[in-house]
């Protein structure tokens, strides 16, 4: 029972250790990008407000009166906010491309067919992205 508890406690303890660990690398991120002039989006998950660099946001789905914050840790936040809404507060980088979904265009690297009919973007990371109907002739014209 003791070497029960005593494995228990180290696992805790690692537990907590990464945690810190992750919370130091988000904190000399968020650090250096402000550093670099780049721009830092306040995202409200609640009552907590996160501070995130635009970098690090990959694309933002609509959930009803929420949205979805995909981040390039890995991370999802969701904001309590419409789409519309946030986009409005967002840099001009974060493209909406479906009445769904906005995406980073810094992080687009392919724009191939989806099938069935359509276009899908392929993000950094390997996400895919669908492409509405009424946006595919802006999409249409960005470069890889």
């Amino acid at each position: 029972l003791i070497a029960e508890q005593v494995a228990s406690l180290r696992r805790a303890r690692a537990e907590r250790d990464r945690e810190a660990e992750r919370a130091s690398a988000l904190a000399e991120r968020l650090a250096r990008a402000e550093r670099e002039g780049e721009p830092i989006v306040a995202l409200k998950d609640g009552s907590r407000t996160h501070r995130v660099a635009e970098s690090d946001i990959l694309y933002v789905r609509a959930a009803d009166d929420y949205c979805d914050v995909a981040l390039k840790d890995g991370r999802t936040l969701l904001v309590t906010a419409n789409l519309a809404r946030l986009l409005a507060a967002l840099p001009e980088r974060i493209v909406r491309v479906h009445k769904s979904y906005a995406v980073n265009r810094a992080h687009v690297v392919a724009i191939g067919p989806r099938p069935g009919g359509g276009r899908l973007l392929t993000l950094s990371e390997g996400s895919a992205v669908p492409v509405g109907r009424s946006y595919e002739p802006a999409v249409a014209g960005w470069t890889q």
